[in-house]
């Protein structure tokens, strides 16, 4: 019990509090996971953020253009938040969604 204390009580108010601050929209909820559409949709950043070895689980129709962030102990959170930082900033984000059918 003391794990989902943590990660409800802290990992996921740091999380939301850096998606506002970054003005990326996110789906809040009662899970121990959020929701998250980043700019330019999910693709691109799935894909940068697995090249760097951080997994965030894609979602399928309607959801496309949204990954699902599972809550993780803070210290792995913010490896997870340096990295989304950068990619926030670089012109990645600003590309357009690219999807691909199955």
């Amino acid at each position: 019990q003391g794990l989902v204390q943590h990660l409800m009580g802290e990992s996921k108010p740091a999380l939301e509090q850096f998606l506002k601050e970054h003005g990326v929209k996110f789906y809040p909820g009662e899970a121990n996971f959020l929701l998250v559409e980043p700019e330019g949709g999910a693709t691109p950043a799935v894909s940068y953020l697995k090249e760097r070895g951080i997994l965030v689980r894609p979602m399928r129709p309607p959801l496309e253009h949204c990954f699902r962030m599972s809550l993780r102990r803070m210290n792995e959170m913010e490896r997870f938040l340096e990295v989304f930082t950068i990619y926030l900033n670089s012109s990645l984000a600003d590309l357009p969604q690219v999807t691909t059918s199955r």
